[in-house]
């Protein structure tokens, strides 16, 4: 079982039944890993960087288009900067809505934009009335319970990190601000203010039909009814990471748009507190919809988080303990980690994975006390 209690399953097709029992057999530690094997399943973290560096052996070092071989890249979010084109995403050959599996024979490497537009075609958006952002909806998630979440999912993203190096930098933690790339064509920025006291979160779901809205619409209309200091927050530490810009060719081919568009931050839904409750314009369903997914996991009880974080970055025993010591001493207001939880990382001394650890430990508000 996983934590939404849905059962797994796995794929009916010969050869990659006789893949798993090969590696069963031989005592892998890919056994977890082929437990996760889902009809209709997203791709893990662990799934999705074993396929990019396969890609990149294949080319050389580079990771490149399946489908037409350009060149791609791994992107990180960053402030003012535009989400490139070419940022490479795992796509499934036999789309997850007809069944196809997270196989390695049905995953190739495409840019993003392909990706989204391919997995909209065959995905329902519910839609609410047209004047739905002028009202508000009470989320099932509490300000304090999604910040854990978000402490914790981080904690894992680090302790994983040397390791899977090569999508490293899709999640990252600044100052208060948490950034991510989810595996349901996601990106998101949360911003907490100094204490936890508020939060302000938006959303672009790559594949929501929400994006042809632009150039058009404002992101900032997605927070009509949030107070003027959580616009502020949303406007200042939110809405940078979220720059979006389409080629007017791009736009017409993705979304039969003849409008021109200009590079400006790009939502498909939005959130704020206001005590402990969270509230979005859109209600429950249509914010899972465009964008709410990795939000909603990251809300579930510590347990149930902890199986899902753990499956989907398939957690060696050194970095769960690394990961469970980390997010002990956040709770806890910590700021000085011993170098000796270091160790388990010895072999990784001197690679971009161990070099993106304590850069990105730094970030989390960490000093590493030799």
């Amino acid at each position: 079982m996983i934590g939404n209690g849905a059962i797994r399953r796995y794929p009916e097709n010969k050869s990659s039944i006789i893949a798993m029992r090969q590696i069963i057999a031989t005592g892998g530690r890919k056994v977890r890993f082929f437990m996760l094997i889902s009809e209709g399943g997203h791709f893990t973290r662990v799934q999705k960087n074993s396929i990019l560096v396969e890609n990149m052996k294949r080319n050389k070092g580079t990771v490149r288009c399946d489908i037409d071989g350009k060149p791609l890249v791994v992107y990180r979010s960053q402030a003012g900067v535009i989400k490139p084109p070419n940022g490479a995403e795992i796509d499934h050959i036999v789309p997850r809505h007809q069944g196809g599996y997270n196989w390695f024979d049905n995953a190739r490497v495409v840019n993003w934009q392909t990706n989204g537009a391919r997995a909209a075609a065959g995905e329902p958006f519910p839609e609410p009335s047209t004047d739905f952002l002028r009202t508000k909806h009470r989320l099932g998630c509490s300000r304090k319970g999604l910040y854990q979440g978000c402490l914790h999912a981080m904690c894992v993203h680090l302790a994983s990190s040397p390791r899977l190096a090569i999508i490293a930098c899709e999640t990252s933690w600044e100052h208060d601000r948490f950034s991510f790339q989810s595996r349901f064509y996601t990106d998101g920025t949360i911003s907490f203010s100094r204490g936890n006291e508020t939060l302000v979160g938006a959303l672009r779901k790559n594949n929501s039909p929400r994006l042809s809205d632009y150039p058009e619409k404002d992101a900032l209309d997605y927070l009509a009814q949030a107070d003027k200091p959580i616009v502020q927050a949303a406007q200042e530490g939110i809405f940078p990471y979220l720059f979006l810009g389409f080629e007017e060719q791009e736009k017409r081919r993705l979304f039969g748009s003849k409008r021109n568009i200009t590079a400006q931050p790009v939502v498909t839904t939005a959130f704020w507190s206001e005590g402990d409750e969270l509230y979005s314009p859109d209600d429950e369903a249509s914010f899972v919809a465009h964008g709410g997914e990795y939000i909603q996991e990251l809300c579930l009880p510590k347990e149930e988080l902890a199986e899902l974080l753990y499956d989907d970055y398939d957690l060696e025993d050194d970095e769960l303990a690394f990961a469970e010591g980390l997010f002990r001493l956040k709770l806890q207001g910590g700021t000085r980690l011993d170098a000796k939880a270091l160790a388990p990382y010895a072999p990784y001394v001197g690679t971009e994975g161990y070099d993106y650890l304590l850069a990105a430990l730094g970030d989390f508000g960490l000093t590493v006390m030799p």
